[in-house]
């Protein structure tokens, strides 16, 4: 890679090139363009006296052909008298057609070298009396020079153009032969400079008299008209657009004042164009014209125009101005100047794209002197113009294309000097905080250092949230430094160092920017993985740090960012093992002794503290046993029985209980202590009741999905009863001296789970698979312990919740239900009784299902079904 010196040097020579866009320097015709012909410069053959020949014809045919029929034509503009209606309509028609055929370059050069065009037709301008032919004859001298593509070393350019400029000196009152002479001379100012540096210098034929020069800025001048200033600008324009000797002649402080004022002066748009677009010119070749310029007007007034100005002037009085800085003129007092600031800003929003490229060039002008600008620029909406302006343009017009071409170079160089200015703005912040690092009460010096330094982080923010500043900003670099921030937030929010400032609350403010850019960078979860190993190391542990933060909002705010970035590092597969090791580590150093209070606190931190450990528990099944070592059971259920079903809190609950769930099933031993029963039979209780609630009045949703993990706790509580007995049972088989002491206790301190039969059998035909199939089995496990224990169980409202959930489709339901009921009916009489007695609509369910033996699963249901109403019947004897 490039080294810092050479990268510099290169956004220097960028920043040169770009300072003049391709149309800065263009040169654009001016006959026919600022002075329009009256009548118009149509012809009729009828009217020529001789035979016309179409100009395609006539480029194609003999050069000897080309040579005799324009020596006819000018031959009848030379003999033809100029009084007389008819000779005059002759002889404008005849210049007309003539001027159609020098718009072919042959054509031109031919008429220019071989026939002495301009010698004749200058000297026809300065006999002839009627203005008007002399406007059409000085048409054909500029269309000549604008259209000659070659001129010859001995052609006498200088006789043609000191006699123009006699002209003009002599017709100096005379508005339209004086402007229509000054465009003639203009283009063939041009032409001469242009042949020149391709013949690398101009003799004694092509040499422009001081004359012609002292006319052209004369025209310039207050007073004189409209038209004549404007053909006068346009002429310095494209005289000036290339380093010629001519140019060079123009390029005087003189000029350049004259074409200030004429900007100031004028009444019309392109007028006040044309002499900035001069101005930009004659700067380019001599920079001390503008210096002048701004030493007689000050700066002010030029900038000035940024506002007041229309796209074209902007376009000019932003070159002048970005041309000047670039030169080291005027930089350091213009980006320190915040109206100049916000009127460049202002211009982003200009429709011109010139205008915007403009203003990007100046931008990064501003910024490299001053990088205190880019947060400024930033809060007025740089980064939504970078951005717009970054998208694809589409544009089948050749003009269009380079002007975008021109506007994407400037924004390249634009981002590459932001990107190249945030390290430099971090490092000032990071060195302005260890200066100051483990002292209680910084210096005045110090203090002024902090209040410049840390206002200047939410440039960050704004650079990270950009779809075209994002990927060249964020590097190992950036995320290392922020991790050095949040480790600076951590010490000012547990008041190691005190920051705050006449009453300012900056420590509360970088604090808070601090979360907010790393909040828009874990967003971005493509740059996290692929800086996760930086993101780990450096900005984790601090963050952790933070969530033991005494402002909650502070706490909360950590807790979540650190929540949702573990959560995805440890679901990429692309994070090594040993770093999400390192982040777990990292949980358990910062995170999980903070745990009390979190559960304590308000929603929502207790769901993005739950979230997290049970995040951490997939991956890692021991903090299980460091939750515990922390002895934080009691708060987990305070957090499930006080909680009411809000949407929040029941998230809180339903992750809870999922902690509670995995608790009992990696170490059930550790919760014999704790009277799970009444919170699980009240938590049951508790949702069901909202679940099932009307939908229209209340969100059901967590409700339902919280019954379900609480009836999957259930669930898991009776397994381990279970297997707890079986285990005891079986080892008295074997061993006959083996103490059953230990599972009657068991049995003895779960058996109040019968009285959730009633509600475990309406649940058993609810509409959610899910918590109907789980209540099935949480009953199925109660009566294998307790059987009929529940002395209700087939009252005549538990027969009729048995008989709905019979009608389940599901053969699986219906099976267990069966061996419930049998399992309940043959421990005790009372329940055979109490069945044939309230439960007709049981019976007649069971004895439809008596004739149901389609599949293997329903000759099962056959079998259950005939085995209970046997069991009835023999009862009943």
């Amino acid at each position: 890679p490039p080294t810092a010196p050479t990268r510099i040097s290169s956004d220097y020579d960028e920043l040169s090139h770009l300072l003049y866009s391709p149309s800065d320097l263009s040169v654009t015709p001016i006959v026919d363009r600022i002075l329009k012909v009256s009548p118009p410069t149509r012809w009729e053959a009828r009217y020529l006296p001789f035979q016309s020949t179409a100009l395609d014809q006539l480029t194609s045919s003999r050069h000897s052909e080309l040579l005799s029929h324009l020596e006819v034509v000018i031959q009848t503009v030379e003999t033809t008298p100029d009084k007389g209606v008819s000779n005059q309509k002759a002889k404008t028609h005849t210049l007309n057609y003539l001027g159609e055929l020098l718009s072919g370059g042959s054509v031109a050069n031919c008429f220019i070298n071989e026939l002495q065009g301009l010698s004749v037709f200058s000297t026809i301008v300065k006999n002839c009396s009627l203005t008007d032919l002399r406007i059409r004859y000085s048409r054909v001298i500029g269309l000549a020079a604008l259209h000659c593509s070659s001129l010859a070393k001995e052609t006498s350019v200088s006789d043609a153009l000191a006699t123009l400029t006699e002209i003009v000196r002599d017709n100096f009152r005379n508005a339209k032969l004086k402007a229509a002479v000054l465009v003639a001379i203009g283009e063939l100012v041009v032409a001469v400079g242009d042949q020149s540096l391709h013949h690398g210098g101009a003799g004694e034929a092509w040499s422009v008299p001081s004359l012609a020069f002292t006319m052209v800025t004369r025209c310039l001048r207050e007073g004189e008209e409209p038209q004549s200033q404007h053909v006068a600008a346009k002429v310095i324009e494209n005289v000036a657009a290339s380093a010629t000797s001519a140019a060079r002649r123009l390029a005087t402080n003189e000029t350049g004042h004259l074409l200030w004022q004429l900007n100031a002066r004028a009444a019309t748009e392109p007028l006040r164009a044309a002499a900035l677009s001069a101005l930009v010119r004659v700067s380019r070749l001599a920079p001390a014209v503008f210096q002048n310029v701004v030493d007689k007007v000050g700066l002010r007034a030029v900038a000035l125009n940024l506002q007041t100005g229309a796209a074209r002037v902007q376009h000019y009085t932003a070159t002048l101005l970005a041309a000047a800085m670039h030169a080291g003129v005027h930089t350091a007092r213009l980006a320190s100047d915040k109206d100049f600031l916000a009127s460049t800003m202002r211009l982003l929003e200009s429709p011109s794209t010139g205008v915007r490229a403009k203003s990007y060039l100046i931008l990064i002008l501003l910024m490299k002197h001053n990088g205190d600008n880019l947060l400024t620029a930033c809060k007025s909406r740089l980064i939504q113009s970078i951005d717009r302006d970054s998208r694809p343009k589409y544009d089948t017009k050749t003009t269009c294309q380079t002007v975008w071409v021109y506007l994407t170079r400037c924004l390249d160089l634009l981002v590459s000097t932001v990107a190249e200015t945030l390290p430099v703005l971090l490092g000032r912040i990071l060195e302005a905080l260890d200066t100051v690092s483990g002292r209680k009460h910084p210096s005045t010096a110090h203090a002024k250092q902090l209040k410049s330094c840390l206002p200047l982080l939410p440039v960050a923010l704004h650079l990270i949230t950009s779809v075209t500043l994002r990927p060249r900003v964020v590097n190992d670099d950036f995320v290392t430094s922020l991790g050095a921030i949040l480790r600076h937030a951590v010490a000012m929010d547990a008041g190691d160092f005190k920051v705050d400032i006449s009453g300012s609350a900056i420590a509360d403010e970088f604090i808070e920017t601090s979360f907010t850019v790393l909040e828009a960078l874990s967003q971005q979860l493509a740059i996290v993985l692929e800086y996760h190993s930086v993101v780990i190391d450096d900005v984790m542990p601090p963050l952790a740090q933070l969530v033991a933060s005494s402002n909650g909002g502070t706490r909360l705010l950590a807790l979540r960012i650190f929540s949702d970035l573990t959560s995805f590092l440890l679901d990429a597969d692309s994070v090594a093992p040993e770093s999400a090791t390192r982040l777990s580590g990292i949980f358990s150093e910062f995170l999980l002794p903070q745990y009390k209070r979190l559960l304590l606190d308000p929603d929502p931190a207790p769901v993005h503290c739950l979230r997290l450990i049970l995040r951490m528990v997939d991956r890692n099944r021991s903090v299980l046993s460091e939750f515990l070592s922390l002895r934080l059971l009691p708060e987990l259920f305070r957090l499930i029985s006080d909680r009411q079903f809000t949407q929040i809190s029941s998230r809180a609950i339903l992750l809870a209980v999922g902690l509670l769930n995995a608790l009992l099933l990696s170490t059930p031993e550790a919760l014999a202590d704790f009277a799970l029963l009444p919170l699980i039979s009240s938590s049951i209780n508790s949702s069901a009741k909202v679940a099932y609630a009307d939908p229209d009045k209340i969100d059901t949703r967590s409700a339902v999905a919280t019954l379900e993990a609480v009836l999957e706790t259930l669930n898991i509580l009776l397994k381990n009863v279970t297997n707890t007995v079986r285990q005891i049972l079986q080892a008295k088989k074997e061993k006959e001296d083996t103490s059953t002491e230990h599972a009657e206790k068991l049995l003895i301190e779960h058996k109040d789970c019968v009285n959730l039969t009633p509600l475990l059998m309406r649940l058993l035909s609810i509409d959610t698979p899910a918590v109907a199939d789980l209540s099935g089995h949480c009953l199925s496990l109660m009566v294998q312990l307790y059987g009929g224990e529940y002395p209700d169980s087939m009252s005549e409202a538990n027969c009729e919740r048995l008989s709905v959930a019979l009608t389940t489709d599901n053969a699986k339901r219906q099976k267990l239900i069966l061996r419930i009921i049998r399992r309940i009916i043959t421990t005790g009489d009372e329940h055979c009784a109490r069945l044939r007695r309230e439960g007709g609509c049981l019976l007649g369910t069971i004895g439809r299902l008596q004739e149901t033996s389609h599949s293997h699963l329903d000759v099962a249901i056959s079998a259950l079904a005939n085995e209970i109403i046997k069991i009835i019947g023999e009862n009943s004897e």
